[in-house]
This record gives C-alpha cells, structure tokens and sequence, in this order.
C-alpha cells in the first residue's frame, strides 16, 4: 500500500508575539488595520503527521488557535536542531529548514472577483463557484479546506481572497507547483509554494463590531477526498512563460515600469491586465527606494491607470470590468502593499542568511556583487 503519510512544520514565534491582523472599526471611515510583527525571523518548529485531508483540517485549525504559530512547507534539519537545542529557537531560512515535496499545498487566491456573491454572508458558496470557474477539472468534486484570508469581507463583499488547502496524489516541491499554475492558469501567488515562505493561519481578531464575514474556516465537500496531479511537464511551462513574455512565477518582464505596463492588454501582443499590473508593481517595488514608497505610490495608480484604460480589450471585456477588477483603490493599493511586502521578505532573508562576520575583502567582494545583482534586476 502506497504511503500516504506527510507532515505539517509548525512554527511558534520566539517571543509568542501575534502574527495576525487586528480590524478596528472606525464609524466614519470603515476598518483600520493593525498588522502583526513584519518579516519574523526567529521560531520554535513542531512536526505533525498528517496522513489525508481531515488530518490536515485538524492539526491545521489546533494551530490556527494559538496566534503566534504559523506554517511552512520546509522542514528542520540538524542545524535548526541544534539552535533550538542551544538557544531555545531556530533562524527561518534554508539554512535551517530543507526542501521537501508536500502531499499538501496552500494555494493564495487574492484577486479575483465574484460578481453576484457575498464572501460576507455565503463564503462556502463562493469558493464553490471559484474553483468552478477558475479551476481545471483535477479540481473539480474534490474536498478542499478554506480559510477566508484576513481582510477578506471587510470592504467588498464580491472579491474573493481565500487559502485553499489541498491534499494531493503525489508529493510536489516548489518547481512543480510552479510549472502546474502555468500551464493550468489557475489563480495563486507562486510565493506561497516557496520553502520558507509564512502561512498565517490564525484568524484576524476585531474591536468595533464583529467579523463581517459568517465563518472563516470550511471544507469544500466532494466525492475525492485528494487531488489527482496530473502530468507536469517543467520545460514545457518555462516554454510557456517565455513565448509569453513572462518570467516561469508569470511575471511581465520589462526593462522599467512604462515597459512593462506597454504590454498590457487582451489579444495578440498583449498579457492581459492582472499580471501586467503586478509586474509593474514588483518592478516598483525593487527600483524605488523604500523612502520614496509613500510620494510615488499615487504616480504609479496614475500610470497603470493610463496604460490599462487605453490597452486594447476582447469583446465583452467591458472598461467597467476593467475598473471594477483592476483599477480601484483598494485593489491596487493591495497590489503595491503586496509587492513591498515580497521584497521585503527577500531582503530579510537574505540578511538572515549573510554571515556575521567575514574577512574584509571578502565582504567587500559581497558587497559589490550584491550591488551588481540589484542594478542587473533593476534592468531586466
């Protein structure tokens, strides 16, 4: 009998601080959100076994009730071991946690929208329709845990922003997961099959009034209780993303931003509008000093504004949709937020894995080579 066993890496924060979001309402202007400690580096791990999609359900909402405990899908080796064993915790990098493929994935969900569904008052249904609609058939009639997101339900009700758990055939890593979203197309961040990457798992707690949302956790109920992989091929998703224009994660690639925002767009030559607009943000992101986020974030709306406004639409694209799905305040305030988040995350971890001391000519060769690489990327 095959083996189905697997295991979950659960992390408490070393100073068992919250690593969820708190909601305060404010009568006159909606929800005002205090976030949780950025980019926490220092953990504790538990190993759970989980050998099917219930498991998973159980050890996943035991941990969910303590804030401090988040997910990653890489596991402690002998390093983290012995940290934890001296010090009581362990540094989050790959260092310390190895790659392994997962019979489980959390698939990110933050950008689509559900015209005529409420994730406030039917969450249940509205995750049903999005793997209908969104999804190709491996997922169809298949039990899938849901955990809304944090800010899902606290301003439109008709944008779906939800943590799809999976329990899958075969044990997956970082590069096939990449290669299924490719040639699948179905909606997911690529950071979130990442090694040691954070699941936050703990709900969001309010102050002001009550979760608008009915229920934040479920299980999309079908006859297959796991996901039947199908055949990826990996060259053929980098062939993929190439003849797209895209990098392998679905990136825009472009040597600045307006290049990157001249290929948005439906039809032959253009790469649609959502991932157009997050690669210019990415591109933002990685080029503008982190002083200057807050002066240029509303010259950037600008920019993708224009470009997406003129950019050549399908029939039956309406400019509403356009505006309704891509170009409000808050959808590309998300995106920007999002994007600052990402390389912070990157510029975090890479810290955590440079050496505390070394010899002066070779930190100067670092130092240089870390520049060279940053105005590289910068170009591309």
């Amino acid at each position: 009998m095959a083996d189905t066993s697997d295991s979950l890496t659960i992390l408490t924060e070393r100073y068992g601080r919250r690593l969820a979001k708190h909601h305060v309402y404010q009568p006159a202007g909606g929800w005002v959100t205090r976030g949780y400690p950025a980019n926490p580096a220092l953990f504790s791990y538990e190993q759970h076994q989980v050998q099917s999609l219930d498991d998973l359900a159980r050890v996943l909402k035991d941990a969910a009730a303590d804030p401090a405990h988040v997910v990653i899908r890489a596991e402690p080796n002998v390093l983290a071991a012995a940290s934890v064993a001296e010090t009581g915790f362990t540094r989050r990098n790959k260092d310390c946690f190895d790659a392994v493929p997962r019979r489980w994935v959390c698939i990110d969900v933050d950008d689509v929208t559900a015209p005529g569904f409420d994730i406030r008052a039917a969450p249940g249904t509205t995750v049903a329709w999005l793997i209908k609609t969104h999804f190709p058939q491996e997922f169809q009639n298949t039990r899938i845990i849901w955990q809304l997101s944090s800010s899902a339900g606290l301003k439109d009700p008709e944008r779906v922003k939800v943590h799809l758990w999976c329990w899958l055939s075969r044990p997956l890593g970082f590069e096939e997961m990449k290669a299924w979203r490719t040639l699948s197309g179905f909606p997911a961040d690529d950071a979130m099959f990442r090694d040691v990457q954070i699941h936050y798992i703990a709900d969001p707690s309010f102050e002001g009034a009550p979760d608008p949302c009915s229920e934040r956790w479920g299980i999309l109920e079908g006859e297959h209780d796991e996901i039947q992989v199908p055949e990826i091929d990996i060259a053929k998703a980098r062939e993929k993303a190439a003849e797209r224009g895209e990098s392998f994660t679905g990136m825009v690639s472009g040597k600045d931003v307006p290049a990157i925002l001249a290929k948005m767009g439906d039809g032959e030559g253009g790469h649609g509008f959502h991932a157009v607009i997050l690669s210019a943000q990415m591109k933002w992101a990685r080029v503008t000093p982190p002083a200057f986020y807050d002066r240029q974030r509303e010259a950037l709306k600008a920019e993708i504004r224009k470009a997406a406004r003129s950019a050549y639409r399908r029939p039956g694209r309406s400019l509403e949709e356009v505006e309704r799905n891509y170009l409000t305040d808050d959808v590309l305030d998300n995106g920007i937020d999002g994007a600052i988040k990402r390389v912070r995350e990157r510029n975090v971890e890479a810290a955590a894995d440079f050496p505390r001391a070394m010899p002066l000519a070779e930190a100067q060769s670092e130092i240089f080579g870390a520049a060279r690489r940053f105005f590289v990327e910068a170009l591309q």
